[in-house]
């Protein structure tokens, strides 16, 4: 207040703005110089998918729900000469993150409010933009700065009929797929700008089911466009689209029809149709590998028919003679010796445990209602295991 009161003998028309967030987020005592313009910021803990008023905020320590709501309504009352307004509208992944900032714009307004700021993600590279993700969502609130009372879905809408053009129907679909996801007030989903990759893409897509869908209308996009700025901007979407899910560990596992008869093969060349994922690392025990390679390297692959999930592991090791093997049982039992172990996760996201040995050992916990197979191969580089798991165990509707 001192130096603002210094200021302004000399520059009466001057404002000075300055951030009221984190610990300066709670309204002073003492009243600020009318020539002082606060950004409010409801950060860190304001959930990014819920306006500020409406009362949704994280609840950490000694923070309430509406702990933001209160903040932001007491600066509107206690600094009627102007109020500003710093969002943290980014995030990486797709969001609707312009339905949010609609609505504290309004609010903001209503307040008296002079002035709004936001940010756009900064991780950017030569291949792929954030604004391939959420290009409708910035443009929407740049417009909205201009006038809050706009409609962002009517705005979202004509985004997406000037930029797409013959592709918008897919891309309309797609938008309100996400925009379900994102006002779905059962969700338990908390985003703001450092939330994670893997929390939105799961958060949004892979838990409430749509994943499949929407990567589908994007593929379908891609296809109608006509225009070449269009198709480059959608194939941008969808590229970004497979990086976000490859980044979070989902890959697609293919669908191979000879799978249910070469299943047993090792060296069956429909194996190379499967999915491959290799390059796994040491597991720290009470040595330190620092996340160095597997020694013998293992590779997996995997495959299905719509009924059975085919896996092959190649446990490579250049002394076969040292693979231990416990004698054949007459039942399976827990492989004591050289194994695979995978762990799975069911449509309801409970683990089951596999572990696969040679001479016919292997263990299921829980143990699989439905029977399951398996096969392994010594080879002169190491050993194969062949695993043909009942899709259904895991909770996959195999009539779908």
């Amino acid at each position: 207040n001192a130096v603002a009161e210094d200021l302004a003998r000399d520059f009466p028309r001057l404002r000075l703005i300055t951030h009221a967030y984190i610990f300066t987020a709670e309204p002073p005592l003492v009243r600020l110089h009318p020539m002082i313009v606060p950004q409010f910021a409801a950060y860190p803990t304001q959930n990014a998918r819920f306006p500020i008023r409406s009362g949704r905020g994280m609840t950490i320590d000694r923070y309430t729900g509406d702990v933001w709501k209160r903040r932001f309504e007491a600066w509107g009352r206690w600094h009627p000469e102007g109020l500003g307004y710093f969002g943290y509208y980014y995030t990486p992944g797709f969001n609707a993150l312009a339905d949010t900032a609609a609505a504290d714009f309004r609010d903001l307004a209503a307040m008296g409010g002079i002035q709004a700021h936001t940010e756009g993600y900064p991780e950017d590279d030569d291949a792929l933009s954030t604004w391939d993700v959420d290009g409708a969502e910035k443009w929407v609130m740049a417009r909205l700065m201009w006038e809050p009372a706009q409609d962002p879905a009517v705005l979202r809408d004509t985004y997406i009929r000037k930029v797409f053009r013959e592709a918008a129907p897919q891309m309309q679909a797609f938008h309100a797929l996400i925009g379900r996801a994102w006002h779905d007030t059962n969700s338990t989903l908390f985003v703001n700008c450092h939330s994670q990759i893997k929390d939105l893409y799961e958060g949004l897509l892979v838990k409430p089911g749509i994943e499949q869908e929407a990567r589908t209308l994007l593929v379908q996009a891609v296809a109608a466009a006509r225009h070449p700025t269009a198709r480059r901007l959608l194939e941008r979407t969808l590229a970004h689209f497979d990086l976000y899910r490859e980044r979070v560990g989902r890959r697609e596992v293919p669908y191979v029809d000879e799978a249910r008869e070469e299943w047993r093969e090792a060296v069956s060349p429909h194996w190379q149709k499967a999915l491959v994922l290799g390059g796994f690392k040491q597991v720290d025990d009470w040595r330190r590998f620092d996340g160095a390679p597997a020694d013998p390297a293992t590779d997996a692959r995997f495959m299905h028919d719509g009924a059975r999930l085919y896996v092959r592991v190649q446990a490579h090791d250049p002394d076969p003679a040292a693979i231990v093997a416990p004698p054949r049982s007459g039942r399976p039992v827990f492989p004591n010796g050289d194994r695979i172990e995978l762990m799975l996760l069911d449509a309801q996201e409970r683990r089951h445990y596999v572990a696969v040995g040679l001479n016919g050992h292997r263990y299921a916990l829980p143990a699989l209602k439905q029977p399951w197979e398996t096969e392994t191969v010594v080879q002169d580089d190491g050993w194969v295991a062949l695993i043909a798991l009942p899709l259904e165990a895991f909770g996959v509707d195999t009539a779908e």
